[in-house]
């Protein structure tokens, strides 16, 4: 990176100002619970050119400023915020800050484009059940979908909500289900169905899943292997892409070549969310 930008892992408390130069992977909103229309918070993370990254909090008064300005995929440069410690709930990045925007910071569209898309985490099957870790922070999933339970559809509080099952499988011959939600359930059960996708029926078909996380069912890790992994990003908009340009998925190259398409779980028109159960 140019001397003239800090590097994300450079980030500490030390002191406010920092610049950076980042691509924003994704962008979400909090909601009071008692009122889920009342938005509090904008969230964002970003990455960049060394594939770090790091969240950021935009307070409510800010929102109406920003929220037509920052965009997923899209490059800034970032100055002037307060640095948190990344004490949140449920952690969308490993690095031990967070980012919290105040009416000093700089927000500017840059030029500077060499940061890719996305970079993936993906981690092992085994590695849910015995990492406690994975409770509370992020991280993404790739596998095979070797099966697809029935669309479930069901009210919550007055309102109608989705459900359906899929069944993963890693090269390893691990397996674990993946509950995905109301835009996410309807986007695979139309896919796996082949409506309105150029998929072949009997093509192997891979999901990726980003920002999940484990929740785990039972009382004592050590006894039960089952999890629960809910995407923790509800609130952004999403769709399912076929990923066609398998350079950008170093992580796991042997797997990418045994297969024919791959599902994501991606950015762009359908809210919902998802949940992985480890078996």
């Amino acid at each position: 990176m140019a001397s003239t930008f800090n590097s994300i892992a450079q980030i500490n408390a030390e002191k406010e100002t920092w610049k950076i130069c980042v691509r924003c992977e994704r962008v979400w909103f909090k909601f009071m619970r008692s009122q889920p229309d009342v938005r509090t918070a904008m969230e964002i993370c970003v990455l960049d050119e060394e594939g770090d990254k790091i969240q950021a909090i935009i307070p409510k008064w800010r929102i109406s400023k920003l929220e037509n300005i920052i965009k997923e995929g899209s490059f800034y440069v970032l100055e002037n915020f307060e640095i948190l410690p990344n004490n949140d709930e449920y952690a969308p990045t490993k690095h031990p800050y967070v980012l919290k925007f105040h009416e000093c910071t700089s927000v500017r569209p840059s030029g500077i484009v060499n940061i890719p898309r996305y970079i993936f985490n993906f981690v092992n099957f085994s590695d849910l059940a015995s990492n406690a870790d994975y409770s509370w922070r992020v991280f993404d999933v790739i596998a095979e979908v070797y099966g697809m339970d029935e669309l479930v559809k069901y009210d919550r509080d007055g309102r109608q909500m989705m459900r359906i099952k899929a069944h993963l499988r890693n090269l390893s011959g691990e397996s674990i289900d993946c509950t995905l939600w109301n835009g996410f359930a309807i986007q695979m059960a139309e896919y796996w169905n082949n409506k309105n996708w150029n998929v072949k029926k009997g093509d192997p078909v891979v999901i990726i899943l980003q920002h999940a996380m484990v929740k785990r069912w039972g009382v004592h890790r050590t006894q039960t292997p089952l999890s629960d992994i809910t995407n923790n990003l509800e609130g952004q908009n999403r769709t399912v892409t076929n990923i066609t340009d398998g350079k950008r998925l170093t992580h796991d190259k042997k797997l990418l070549a045994s297969i024919a398409r791959t599902l994501y779980v991606g950015d762009k028109d359908d809210a919902g969310s998802s949940t992985v159960s480890a078996l």
